[in-house]
């Protein structure tokens, strides 16, 4: 499936999509408190806002399953829906947030890697060999470009990428406070608390 727009020359190619409104649940593994406060920051503050699928937090068992590996990619995630439960994988030398930095990696990192969670293959990838494209090709600024490779890649979803995900998934373009959970029935607010090689 693709989703083209003629006068801004994009396309947008997806699978596995999830049921818009569904909640999803985040659990963490590895890496620490201070990283997982920054992914659950960056779910909350760049795709909640797109999406009207409800994210919260929990302590395992997450429907998404994200870990902080010792890896020598940045990321790794499957495209689209896969099943009952699913994996996001962060490297841990990769993950580095840097807030107000020209570029942040954490936050590349995840818009990058639910991205490909929630049906968003490589710009490049889709738009190369695997599907017809209109005359402007791929979206450069699309966070689902690699910034070592394309310098005008964005350490966020690019305007492309917030009107791809808002027509198919519903998004608001509002935020709200996510519901984290550390034990069962007992529910908080979440704490607020930059590498190549992301797939």
């Amino acid at each position: 499936e693709q989703m083209s727009e003629k006068g801004n020359k994009f396309v947008k190619p997806v699978q596995n999509l999830w049921t818009p409104g569904e909640s999803i649940t985040v659990s963490f593994t590895g890496g620490g408190t201070n990283l997982h406060e920054s992914a659950k920051k960056y779910i909350m503050q760049d795709i909640q806002p797109n999406v009207s699928m409800k994210f919260s937090f929990v302590e395992s068992g997450g429907r998404i399953a994200v870990s902080f590996e010792n890896m020598a990619m940045g990321g790794l995630s499957p495209v689209g829906k896969t099943g009952a439960s699913q994996w996001i994988k962060f490297g841990l030398g990769s993950f580095t947030d840097s807030p107000g930095a020209a570029f942040n990696y954490a936050r590349f990192l995840v818009c990058h890697e639910f991205g490909h969670a929630l049906g968003l293959w490589h710009e490049f990838t889709k738009c190369g060999s695997e599907a017809t494209c209109t005359d402007g090709g791929a979206d450069p600024s699309s966070v689902m470009n690699y910034p070592q490779y394309d310098k005008a890649t964005m350490d966020h979803y690019s305007p492309k990428d917030v009107e791809w995900l808002k027509k198919v998934y519903k998004g608001t373009g509002t935020t709200s406070k996510p519901d984290v959970t550390s034990k069962p029935g007992v529910t908080s607010k979440p704490g607020v608390t930059s590498k190549p090689g992301v797939t």
